[in-house]
Order: structure tokens, then C-alpha cells, then sequence
């Protein structure tokens, strides 16, 4: 369409090499990324990641990352930042990527707790961030429509997990999760 064929970047971004959920997804982060910076073909779009990528989580983060270096980011800048989940780390990542690095997209953070702690930080920033999974839905609120999801709401699938597991005949379920943000969301 006119889209794609006045940004050359959105498509090399849109051909992947395997048709994954999280490659589709990341494809669409990059897709938002061209639309929300202003282009020059000299340019590439600095797009910064704030992932688990040591501690207790960095197997996921791993998985995000090797899914984010599927996608052909030809004209995009990838600036990784690792915050193993914790939101001390996560501001200071943040704080580099939108001050030192001058990003113009953000995704992540991965972990609840850091994607609490960052929410008000982005409210004061023209950026907008993607969760590369789900989030709580106050969210979107704290960080003033900054901060978006590709999947529900926490509370969402925590509804429809109790749901499904009365529809199954089960009343007594345990779930188990690392205390955060997110875990505290499916009470």
C-alpha cells in the first residue's frame, strides 16, 4: 500500500523467516516502531529492548531476544539493554535508552514489577513501549496510553484460568508464580 511503499523500512521488517506468534508480534513492534519515527533513508530507527537477559529469567529473555533477531531489521537499530527483572535495573535501562540512546520505540519490559516501576517513567516521555507479552491493565493508565500489550490484560487471563478450571469441575487450584507484580494480579 501507500504505507509500505513510502518507508522501504517496514518492508524488510515485514518479511520474517519463520511464521511464529512471537515473530508476528515482533514484526508488528517494528511495524509500530516505523510509524511512530520520522524516517530519513540515512537514518535507521533506534528501537531499545529492555529484556531479562541474566538472572533468575534470562532464559526468556534469551527466547525474546533470538524471536526480535528472526525479523529483518534491516533500517532498525536494536539496543539491548538487560534488567533481570528488576525494576531498579529496568529504570536505569530505561533511563539510558530514551537519554543516552535516543530511541524512538521502546519494548519491554518482560517482567511485571518492572513494567510497574517504568509506567510512570514513560508518561513523561514522548515514547511509546510494547510489552512483548501480557501486562496488568493499570498499565496503560500509569504510563498515560504509553504502554501497550499484544495479548489481554493479567487479570483477564487470570479470569478466564478460573473459569475454565470450575468449567472443568476442579475448586481447588493452586497457581504458582514468582512474587511480582504479575503474580499479585491473579488473586
Amino acid at each position: 500500500g501507500v504505507l509500505a511503499g513510502s518507508n522501504p523500512v517496514l518492508l524488510t521488517v515485514l518479511r520474517y523467516k519463520r511464521c511464529t506468534m512471537l515473530t508476528r508480534i515482533i514484526s508488528a513492534l517494528f511495524f509500530l516502531a516505523c510509524i511512530a519515527a520520522p524516517t530519513h533513508a540515512e537514518e535507521a530507527i533506534k528501537v531499545g529492548l529492555i529484556l531479562p537477559l541474566s538472572g533468575d529469567y534470562a532464559a526468556f529473555g534469551k527466547i525474546l531476544r533470538d524471536g526480535i533477531t528472526q525479523a529483518d531489521s534491516k533500517g532498525i537499530q536494536l539496543i539491548y539493554e538487560d534488567d533481570a527483572c528488576l525494576p531498579a535495573k529496568s529504570v536505569s535501562a530505561f533511563r539510558k535508552l530514551s537519554n543516552v540512546d535516543r530511541v524512538s520505540f521502546v519494548i519491554g519490559p518482560a517482567c511485571g514489577s518492572p513494567q510497574r516501576a517504568l509506567a510512570p517513567l514513560i508518561a513523561q516521555t514522548n515514547l511509546i513501549a510494547m510489552l512483548p507479552n501480557s501486562g496488568t491493565s493499570e498499565l496503560f493508565k500509569l504510563s498515560r496510553g504509553r504502554i501497550y500489550s499484544p495479548q489481554c490484560s493479567i487479570e483477564s487471563e487470570a479470569g478466564f484460568n478460573a473459569r475454565r478450571m470450575y468449567d472443568l469441575g476442579l475448586r481447588r487450584v493452586a497457581m504458582l508464580f514468582s512474587e511480582n507484580a504479575i503474580s499479585r494480579k491473579h488473586d
